[in-house]
């Protein structure tokens, strides 16, 4: 019930804003940006003693510009995890613990805190902790994606990563409690299924809304093209990755439909949203601070105090655009594009292509392994590459991550792809880019 009344009183917050001017919305951010610096800054160790390391005291923080704020990055996070935190019950073994042995977002550390993790390709994941007023926060800015309006249950079907701790699956999930189950059917589909199956499933649920990766909802367009998938779904949206051109440009051809694009992040959730008519992103000016810098953004997260982000770097590249329509009262950029990370495309045991998406596995979540990579040598081998910096480690880790790959290739139907396991010291760089990619295709 006080889930009910928060969600609510956010959701009246929000949409009052959009009735704001940008000078208003950026004063509700300022207040709320030093709400929480004043909070990190008496409450987590880390704010305090990296602030004053640079000479900023408490009496500055009421004035303090926040570009005079020195940043932060995910491993100055990770290696001061427990002194960020500002609840003296958690601590990053704990939760890294518990998130190894339970990959299932619908389970809580503690049984009232949200454990969620980066999709990033580094192979080690972080995580992100949420209290349930906080998810509740989150989960409110989904009404600008679509107007909840009363009337026949709508169908929802999410079609991504749902076997581990993603931020996607865990929002998805929040709409099956309290009076979001009266509005929503929530149906999830494994995008680490059969292809086949999912299509099965689709047709069957025939949702309202579909939900999913810009790559995959690009290959459901590529099988209702083909006349394998028959669904009309009211809207489409797109979360978890930019979506392209080429796929946006597929996907409307094919449903004419609405397409939301989600801009998101574990850290913080809803960084901005895209419709056609904004002709972008709005970036959620009220809801994260977000600084547009040359090649990378620093976001602070103005809403979770129980793991404060100020300042913290994601590698996205941002550019800004005039707004001539002027739909709502926050900061235009342009749409994202897709990731660089290819699709692992292989031929299953019964002869047909399906693929796995990379993100499956980013719940690689194995007790040693620092990063990992895909080595792909042909449609149906590969090689699993880890970095293992603890060599005692090594057996039971490569061990673990063989568990892992038997488990994807068996649900997927893909036991004929062979692979072998190798310990590296060091990962391979792509030569021309000069950065870590996890899947790296060598025939």
């Amino acid at each position: 019930m006080i889930e009910d009344l928060n969600l609510l009183k956010n959701i009246v917050e929000l949409r009052l804003n959009e009735k704001k001017n940008r000078e208003e919305i950026f004063r509700i951010r300022e207040r709320k940006f030093r709400r929480i610096l004043r909070h990190a800054y008496n409450n987590a160790p880390f704010y305090r003693d990296y602030y004053e390391g640079s000479g900023i005291k408490g009496k500055d923080i009421e004035k303090v510009a926040i570009n005079a704020l020195p940043p932060m990055d995910k491993q100055l996070f990770a290696e001061n995890f427990d002194h960020i935190v500002t609840v003296n019950e958690l601590n990053r073994k704990e939760i890294e613990n518990f998130a190894y042995a339970n990959k299932n977002p619908t389970e809580l550390f503690q049984g009232k805190y949200q454990v969620v993790h980066s999709s990033g390709s580094s192979g080690h994941p972080v995580a992100f902790v949420y209290s349930m007023k906080e998810m509740t926060a989150a989960f409110s800015c989904s009404a600008r994606m679509h107007a909840f309006t009363p009337g026949r249950r709508k169908r929802v079907v999410y079609y991504a990563g749902i076997d581990g701790r993603y931020g996607g699956v865990s929002l998805v999930l929040y709409a099956k409690k309290g009076i979001l189950k009266r509005m929503y059917d929530i149906s999830l589909l494994d995008m680490n299924e059969p292809l086949e199956k999912t299509i099965v499933d689709l047709n069957r649920l025939q949702p309202d809304i579909l939900i999913g990766y810009g790559t995959g909802l690009a290959i459901l367009a590529a099988c209702q093209g083909e006349g394998r998938l028959n669904i009309s779904p009211r809207c489409i949206e797109n979360g978890g990755e930019g979506l392209s051109s080429t796929d946006y440009n597929l996907i409307k051809r094919v449903f004419n439909v609405p397409i939301v694009n989600m801009y998101a992040a574990s850290e913080c959730y809803y960084l901005g949203i895209g419709k056609e008519e904004y002709d972008g992103i709005y970036l959620m000016d009220d809801f994260n601070y977000i600084e547009i810098m040359e090649d990378h953004i620093l976001v602070t997260n103005l809403y979770n105090y129980t793991q404060p982000l100020i300042r913290y770097r994601i590698n996205d590249r941002l550019t800004l655009k005039e707004d001539k329509k002027n739909i709502l009262p926050f900061r235009l950029v342009d749409n994202l594009i897709g990731r660089e990370e290819m699709l692992i495309w292989f031929v299953n045991e019964n002869g047909v292509k399906d693929y796995i998406h990379p993100i499956v596995f980013t719940s690689f979540c194995i007790m040693g392994i620092d990063k990992f990579q895909l080595l792909l040598k042909s449609e149906d081998r590969f090689e699993f590459l880890a970095v293992i910096s603890d060599k005692e480690m090594e057996a039971n880790a490569l061990q673990d991550a063989k568990n892992n790959l038997d488990a994807i290739l068996d649900k997927k139907r893909m036991r004929n792809v062979s692979y072998t396991l190798r310990a590296i010291d060091y990962p391979i760089i792509d030569y021309r880019t000069r950065k870590f990619k996890m899947v790296i295709k060598d025939y």
